[in-house]
């Protein structure tokens, strides 16, 4: 196997890594925000401005659109960087799968506590 071919493979698995990191956080955020209000008046709401946005035109659809948006963005400019930096490419593609799979886990959290 050469040095490319393995370079290859592995920006695949890292861009595999990221599309599951964001649909889990995409489960994870659509089930928190789907979450009735509670007797105190309690409900979760989306913090990032841009994805609250479309939330408010579409719900959880439109949030999964925007998250689809991005997993597109993120696979595009990383398809560019690879052109002539296959190494960086991974590496966005790695710090962009622990991020993601951090709000994941923190709305993983969430959901436990306030089950």
């Amino acid at each position: 196997m050469s040095r490319s071919t393995g370079q290859s493979q592995r920006i695949r698995r890292a861009m595999a890594a990221y599309v599951i990191a964001s649909f889990l956080d995409y489960l994870m955020t659509s089930s928190l925000l789907d979450r009735p209000m509670d007797a105190a008046g309690f409900q979760f709401v989306e913090v990032n401005s841009i994805a609250a946005y479309f939330v408010s035109l579409g719900g959880t659809a439109g949030l999964g659109a925007f998250k689809m948006a991005m997993v597109v963005l993120v696979a595009f400019v990383c398809r560019a960087i690879a052109r002539e930096h296959i190494i960086t490419a991974r590496r966005v593609l790695e710090f962009g799968t622990v991020a993601v799979s951090s709000v994941a886990i923190y709305s993983a959290g969430l959901a436990l506590r306030f089950g």
